[in-house]
């Protein structure tokens, strides 16, 4: 039997689904983006290692992770997550403090209290998607459409 593709198949699942914690040996959490390392057969793998992966004590320029699911987009720092729904936010948003609420519980982003915070990473958000959608140099980004049609 072989397990070792059926092992690569799960390591690829597991990094594509969700954000990656790496963890030092001071015990230390960094947030790190979902990581897309497909291996074609035969091939080497498409995507490197991320530097954060290789070397967990390493410094990130990036001060939040961006995630997408669905109709929302989320960007999480050391303190919260932000998500808004819908076309820039037209479906609603969300925001949690890990600090004193990590099962995201209570939803802060409607709290006037708030407002600077969700201003603040609203704006943050929005421009870590904007620079999402650009192809980094030398790249050619696929835009996915869907064709079929549903009656």
């Amino acid at each position: 039997m072989k397990l070792l593709p059926l092992l690569l198949l799960s390591v690829a699942f597991l990094v594509q689904s969700g954000s990656v914690v790496a963890q030092s040996k001071s015990d230390t959490k960094k947030k790190s983006e979902t990581v897309k390392a497909k291996k074609p057969v035969g091939k080497k793998p498409v995507a490197k290692k991320p530097t954060l992966l290789k070397n967990p004590a390493a410094t990130m320029d990036r001060k939040a992770a961006l995630t997408q699911y669905a109709t929302g987009y989320s960007i999480r720092t050391a303190e919260y997550r932000y998500t808004e729904w819908g076309k820039e936010g037209s479906a609603g948003a969300e925001l949690y403090d890990h600090k004193t609420d990590p099962a995201e519980l209570v939803n802060l982003a409607n709290r006037p209290d708030q407002a600077a915070i969700v201003k603040r990473l609203s704006r943050l958000l929005r421009e870590r998607i904007a620079k999402s959608l650009r192809a980094p140099k030398g790249v050619r980004q696929i835009r996915f459409s869907n064709r079929r049609r549903v009656r």
